[in-house]
């Protein structure tokens, strides 16, 4: 008897965890579990691989927008990472 995968186990099955921490994925995964990996990226970007080869990253739209932001303003650090170290 095959006992059923809890999909939380079967998206660590899928996700490759390299050095960096960086969570992996094939496209074909990425599609069947797009749901539980979509929201998974809100967290943290998502790199998606095909034939190996990586893709595209999926992060957030908070995450796109702070790395715009420090585009059009080189040298200027975001608000975020000036309140936490205002913190430490």
């Amino acid at each position: 008897m095959l006992l059923a995968q809890s999909p939380e186990l079967r998206v660590f099955r899928i996700i490759r965890i390299v050095q960096d921490g960086e969570m992996r994925i094939t496209t074909a995964e990425f599609i069947k579990q797009y749901g539980e990996l979509a929201d998974r990226a809100i967290s943290e970007p998502l790199t998606v691989t095909k034939n190996g080869r990586d893709r595209l990253v999926l992060l957030s739209v908070a995450e796109y927008a702070r790395l715009l932001e420090c585009a059009r303003h080189p040298g200027v650090r975001p608000a975020d990472e000036v309140g936490a170290e205002s913190k430490s």
